[in-house]
Order: structure tokens, then sequence, then C-alpha cells
């Protein structure tokens, strides 16, 4: 198999539909990923879908965070789209997991400040990412997290400031992504994907921080948050609650607030990451209720104002919270894992 137009070359193939690649223009290693068009769909269709996905990845290009991998480049290809992005020197969370097991609560938050920025940039644009889940969440060798695949799994764009129970109407028989997949007309991974993106309502800004909880749950338990695989994870994502969760201990209860199934109930990104950064200290937490929802915030000198019925969060911490430096990017080898 030949890459997308001239300019890049496939090297190696390193899933199913992932390939190491070498930019032939600018002399360097690439990740191609190609997104086929579902070959029911008749011609004209596919082709639209095709110019339509590479729209998408080329709107996602403008986002700029050290916590999102960056598409450098989209192609269209007969039928099929064509995303070019960075290699990242790591591994994706599922094979940090499996390797290593579950992780230290410490090194999950750390986790979840750096993809809370990822989604906030996002969301501040205009584009949800809809598969947030332990395969494209990457790990490099620094510690630090990564989200790929904005612009794999992207919907039309939304307007910033969309209040959280707003339902947008998803691009109708896209193929977005779920890992595996050869196309279809099913958005996100089963365990992973928002109520409100599998019962009809649509996804809202709040289903990317309904997912990032399942993958943090995930991290720190070392198993989904709700049970079974397919149609039967599906089903219990829209009928039963989360299992409780063993491990999380003072990020329990920001976990389960973000896994409310309504998502007019979720903390927004910025909220959760002050909800986050306050679950560090080590004395005992206040727990409040959000939305319906307990909520326990451990910290000295911890004020909060909840305004219903965007469930905005208000937090103001004595001393100020640490400055967070924004992580460094390393140098990816030329045999660096290849993103989700």
């Amino acid at each position: 198999m030949t890459g997308p137009g001239d300019r890049y070359r496939i090297q190696a193939r390193t899933g199913e539909f992932t390939f190491l690649g070498h930019d032939r223009h600018r002399g360097r290693d690439v990740v191609l990923r190609r997104i086929p068009a579902p070959p029911e769909l008749p011609g004209d269709e596919r082709r639209a879908l095709t110019l339509r996905s590479v729209r998408r990845a080329r709107a996602a290009s403008r986002l700029a965070h050290p916590a999102i991998n960056p598409v450098l480049d989209a192609h269209a290809d007969g039928d099929d789209a064509w995303l070019v992005c960075e290699p990242i020197d790591g591994r994706p969370l599922a094979e940090t997991v499996a390797a290593e097991g579950p992780l230290p609560p410490h090194r999950v938050r750390a986790l979840a400040l750096d993809l809370l920025g990822a989604l906030a940039a996002g969301h501040s644009a205009g584009l949800l990412h809809l598969d947030v889940q332990p395969a494209t969440v990457w790990l490099t060798s620094g510690g630090r997290a990564v989200l790929t695949g904005y612009g794999a799994a992207l919907p039309e764009r939304f307007t910033p400031g969309t209040s959280p129970g707003r339902a947008i109407t998803p691009p109708g028989a896209v193929p977005d992504g779920a890992p595996g997949a050869g196309g279809g007309r099913s958005v996100g991974t089963p365990g992973f994907t928002a109520p409100e993106c599998l019962g009809g309502t649509g996804p809202v800004p709040a289903s990317d921080l309904w997912s990032l909880a399942a993958t943090l749950y995930f991290a720190i338990e070392g198993q989904p948050a709700f049970a079974g695989a397919g149609l039967a994870a599906v089903s219990a994502v829209l009928s039963s609650e989360p299992q409780p969760p063993a491990r999380a201990g003072r990020l329990a209860p920001v976990l389960l607030g973000l896994l409310a199934k309504d998502p007019a109930q979720r903390p927004d990104a910025l909220s959760a990451r002050a909800a986050f950064e306050a679950a560090a200290g080590n004395g005992p937490g206040r727990t409040v209720r959000v939305g319906g929802r307990l909520l326990a915030l451990g910290a000295a000198g911890l004020t909060l104002a909840v305004a219903a019925p965007a469930v905005a969060l208000t937090i103001a911490l004595t001393p100020p919270a640490p400055h967070v430096p924004a992580p460094v990017a390393s140098p990816a080898p030329a045999n660096a894992g290849c993103p989700s």
C-alpha cells in the first residue's frame, strides 16, 4: 500500500488502519492514519464523506496544546481520508495498564490535568473529540499524557458556550474512528462513550468529559467503570451506575461526578480541573453536592459556589494552587509508537 499522494511513503503497518510513514518533503517520520469510508455507501456518498473527514481533520490541525497530538496534514485518496500526525515517544494508556497494572492516584491526577487542558482547548475552538478512551490517550516516556485522534472522531462544529444539556447533531453515517472499526455508523467506543451519544440526544462538550472520567477510572482501577464488552457495555452505560471505585481515594467523587448520566449534571472542563487540583490535599475532604451528586474537594480554605443549571463551579484556594508549568514535548525517535 502506498501513502496518500506522492509526499508520504508508508514504512510499516502499526495497526489495522495506522502506519509509520515518511514525509519526503520534510525528511521526517510521521504517523499515517487511514479512515476508510463504509463500503456499503453509494460512491458519491463515500466521496462526500471522505471530503468531510478531511475538512474535519484540517479543522483539528489548528488546535495547539502540549497534550494534543497535532494533526499535521490531511488528504483524500479515492474513498479514503488520510490523517498525518506526529509520532509519539510512548505507548497507549491501555498498554501501560496492561503492563504495569493500575496507576496510582497521584499519577492519574496528573494525567487528568493534562487531558482536561487538551479538551478545554478543543472545546474553546468549537471541536469535540468523541473518542477519549485508553487507546487514544498516550503516555510519553516523560510521563505526560497526550490525546490522539482529534480529527478522526470529530463531529460538526458546535458554538462555544453551548449549554451542557443541549444536544449537537452528529454527522450521519460517519465512521468516527472507533479503534479497529472498518467503517460503520457508531461514534466512540463501548464503555467509554457517554450515554447521550448512545441514547440519541447527541454529543455535547460534557460528553468528552464523561469519556475522560471513564478513561481515568480505567487507569486507576485497572478495569472499566461499566462491566461487559460491546452491546453489554452499551447497556450498562445506559442503565447502570459505575462500579464503586476501590483505589481512587480522593479522586473517586470527582470521577463519579463526571460520570453523571445527565450531561447537565457534570462540571465543565475548567471546573473539573479545579476539582482535581483540590483533590490533591492530604487532609479531610470537603463534601459538597453538585448537580445532585456528592463531590468531595479536599483543600485548605476551599470555597465553592454552584450555579444551576449549568453546574458551574467557582473554587478559591488558600494558599493559591501551585502553578503547573506546561509540559515540554520530548523528541520522538524514528521507532515511536503510532497514535490511535
